[in-house]
């Protein structure tokens, strides 16, 4: 576990610093006298702390690692990065990078490193760092993690929808969830990494329009507990898919919301994602029609990845029942749009697509994390934003703008969903129709591939903490299901030691 450090937790930070001062006094500038005898006070300790984010790993309780950021002006940089030699090679360090890095919320990011010190050096540039040119007085070599040029900008137009809710019934989640209409059956899973699963109703399993893409369930909405994760007793997944017709015309996005029990079939519905237009003085519902690729449930709010164009966010709250299916496509029930992220880049950086998205609770901060599906060669890249608690939406500055905290290049070929998972990063990637896909687990930069444990199709995925669980779905028609995989099995073995970046 790591976590940043108050005031009152000084003697965690006193006891790593003497001691690797003491143990690698080579690996530092700073010395251990300038720690030690009259500087060594509860005083000094307590401002160090409180001057910068100091973060410490812990071992059972025991702390056995330790990294911290420092500001001077506008520039910010990672230093007293140590683990002890008892809990090395255990991610401990990567994880106390990607601490520091999340801290840094996008800035360019700076550090110090002894030269010759490889293992260093790799761990760093692994995590984005950059090595420059030089050798410093101190003989030290600097690295640079640069600023991550993404961000997403929000419009402030919500008044459609506000306009559209005073003309329907508005019933929430809770009023879907007592009119479901569709059946699932609990299968099995033809995939090594599949504890079980559900497939869909016949017409649903084997439609040509429309493919499911992206989940997230209750567990992402109302947090990590033991107790928690269900909304009002139900355990709720909901299942992003979109529409193809003939020639390719998009027919739009749906959300399948699912009452899950293990111990009977499910039983779900299917709702209209809608964008409330003003037309010659009408309102009207215009389909949303993005690839849906990934969603995220958070309190109230569902976020759901639209590629190019960025961020699409909806209300639960707002789901509606339509009188009149004619203007819903023939659909009950639509959920309409209450506003857009707009996927926004700095010159020269190139465009980002969100293919996928999934929640992260790991660190003192929630973050969205989304990611782009890419094939071999191409651009696919990690990325996370910063949720404020208090809104349920992305943190942002006061126009609006929400700048990436961490971005993570040339990662895995072909991903089609991405989760941090109590500290670890899975990631699922397909190899095209009828061929088994891969699960990937470890960190950026350095994941281990268990080689087609999931089955032909894989898309989106998301954790249950309070079963231990991930959970992915698939696409191909016939092929259809939404599965469990248990995550302890993938996280304690190492089936393969292929930790490259791309998928051969």
């Amino acid at each position: 576990m790591i976590r940043q450090l108050e005031p009152d937790d000084w003697a965690d930070w006193r006891l790593l610093r003497q001691r690797s001062l003491r143990e690698d006094p080579a690996a530092f500038s700073s010395s251990t006298v300038m720690w030690t005898g009259d500087a060594d006070t509860e005083d000094r300790w307590r401002s160090r702390i409180a001057d910068g984010p100091c973060f410490v790993a812990y071992d059972d309780g025991v702390p056995v690692g330790m990294a911290a950021g420092d500001v001077e002006g506008d520039r910010v940089a990672l230093i007293s990065m140590w683990v002890a030699p008892e809990a090395r090679r255990q991610g401990i360090g990567r994880g106390l990078i990607a601490a520091v890095v999340r801290w840094a919320a996008g800035r360019e990011l700076s550090l110090r490193v002894i030269d010759g010190n490889t293992p260093a050096i790799t761990a760093y540039e692994a995590a984005g760092f950059v090595l420059q040119d030089g050798v410093d007085h101190e003989g030290c070599r600097h690295m640079v993690r640069p600023r991550v040029p993404y961000r997403l900008v929000r419009s402030a137009d919500l008044r459609f929808a506000t306009t559209f809710l005073g003309r329907f019934r508005q019933v929430g989640l809770r009023g879907v969830l007592s009119d479901l209409n569709r059946t699932a059956s609990h299968t099995d899973v033809p995939a090594e990494a599949a504890a079980y699963g559900m497939a869909w109703q016949h017409d649903d399993q084997t439609t040509e329009r429309w493919f499911p893409q992206g989940i997230t369930t209750s567990a992402d909405a109302y947090g990590p507990e033991p107790t928690g994760g269900m909304f009002e007793g139900h355990d709720v997944v909901l299942a992003s898919w979109y529409g193809k017709g003939r020639l390719g015309r998009r027919l739009g996005s749906r959300l399948s919301v699912i009452d899950w029990h293990d111990d009977q079939p499910p039983r779900y519905r299917h709702v209209l994602l809608v964008e409330p237009r003003r037309r010659w003085g009408f309102l009207w519902l215009r389909r949303v029609k993005i690839h849906a690729g990934g969603i995220v449930w958070y309190g109230d709010h569902l976020f759901v990845a639209g590629s190019s164009s960025g961020i699409r966010v909806f209300r639960l709250d707002d789901l509606v029942r339509v009188g009149n299916r004619l203007r819903a496509a023939g659909y009950r029930y639509v959920l309409p749009q209450l506003t857009v992220y707009a996927a926004e880049h700095d010159s020269g950086a190139g465009p980002l697509t969100y293919s996928f998205m999934s929640l992260d609770r790991a660190g003192t901060d929630d973050h969205l994390v989304a990611g782009e599906y890419g094939r071999k060669g191409g651009s696919h890249r990690l990325i996370s934003y910063a949720i404020d608690r208090g809104t349920g939406l992305l943190r942002s500055d006061d126009r609006g703008t929400s700048v990436a905290t961490e971005m993570h290049d040339r990662q895995v070929a072909r991903m089609q969903g991405a989760v941090v998972a109590d500290g670890r990063w899975v990631v699922t990637s397909s190899n095209g129709e009828g061929l088994p896909g891969d699960l990937w687990v470890g960190s950026p930069g350095a994941f281990t591939r268990h080689r087609g444990v999931l089955p032909t199709g894989p898309e989106d995925i998301t954790y249950l903490p309070q079963r231990r669980q991930l959970w992915s779905l698939t696409e191909w028609p016939g092929r259809r299901w939404v599965y469990a995989i248990e995550a302890d099995r993938w996280f304690d073995q190492t089936r393969s030691t292929d930790t490259t970046q791309e998928s051969p």
